[in-house]
């Protein structure tokens, strides 16, 4: 049987998911699964999905992410331009963040 971390709601805080993997992940005997939101408060949303990013390239099959509202509203509002409700809550912000980065909306959703 296979020991699992799981993590809930990193919401943009990357330096303190990074952190927290490095203490308490070891990804050759550990499956990870990040479960709800990856994205929203944090001021770092889009350094998160590269960071996560890297993580799957090397262990495709420790690593799990569950998306949650905040995701489902990303990929809505990358597939349409038009979702109000992601922009309300501080997405403005993290639309700034993705685009100073030159990230598409749909390839970080995938």
């Amino acid at each position: 049987m296979q020991n699992i971390l799981m993590v809930g709601d990193v919401q943009g805080g990357l330096n303190i998911f990074k952190a927290l993997l490095e203490y308490h992940w070891n990804p050759e005997n550990e499956r990870l699964i990040q479960v709800e939101d990856l994205s929203d408060r944090g001021h770092f949303c889009s350094e998160t999905f590269q960071f996560v990013q890297t993580l799957q390239t090397p262990y495709p099959e420790q690593v799990s992410i569950l998306g949650g509202n905040y995701e489902q509203e990303f990929i809505s509002y990358g597939e349409t331009g038009d979702n109000s409700n992601w922009l309300r809550p501080g997405g403005g912000d993290r639309l700034a963040n993705y685009q100073n980065f030159k990230i598409s909306l749909l390839e970080e959703a995938e």
